[in-house]
């Protein structure tokens, strides 16, 4: 059996603007949010009706309702701070920040989720992330090797801009 609203989607439909002008799924959300589409059948033949006339569209509707910005809306948090998704209620590292066009709501939501419902760009997600990961090493070998990467840098453009000389003696 198929639930009528998954976990996932009434925690987006929640906070999304659509669903006040909805009734039927105002109704269900709130009396039966947990039901089976086949046994909403049986409470409302009319929201039963909604759900499989309807319901697809006003998803889709709700999530075109929420954008985020890759280089505002994307970061890593530490692990210990124990992050949950939004959406799905579980742990996350990788932390998108999506916001609402229409009323201002904001959602946390893990890298899994905007890959299902791409807010953003799931490639460029993880570009930026292998980005960011990429600084933090840097930053952490600064730290235990103070000018280690202007050391390399030098080197660099030793190597690529001069002649090197290897005597054999």
């Amino acid at each position: 059996m198929a639930k009528a609203i998954y976990k996932y989607d009434f925690n987006l439909l929640k906070k999304s603007e659509v669903t006040k002008y909805h009734p039927e799924l105002l109704d269900v959300m709130s009396k039966y949010p947990y039901i089976e589409l086949e046994d909403l059948k049986l409470k409302s033949i009319e929201s039963y009706n909604f759900f499989v006339n309807v319901y697809s569209r006003v998803i889709n509707e709700a999530v075109s309702e929420w954008v985020g910005a890759l280089t505002q809306d994307i970061r890593v948090v530490d692990k210990s701070k124990k992050v949950k998704c939004e959406l799905c209620n579980t742990n996350i590292i990788n932390v998108c920040t999506i916001h609402n066009k229409y009323n201002g709501n904001k959602m946390n939501i893990g890298t899994e989720c905007n890959n299902k419902f791409k807010f953003l760009n799931p490639n460029d997600v993880e570009d930026f992330l292998k980005k960011q990961n990429e600084i933090r090493k840097i930053n952490k070998i600064n730290t235990l090797l103070p000018n280690l990467t202007e050391t390399m840098i030098n080197w660099r453009r030793i190597i690529s801009e001069s002649d090197l000389y290897i005597f054999e003696n």
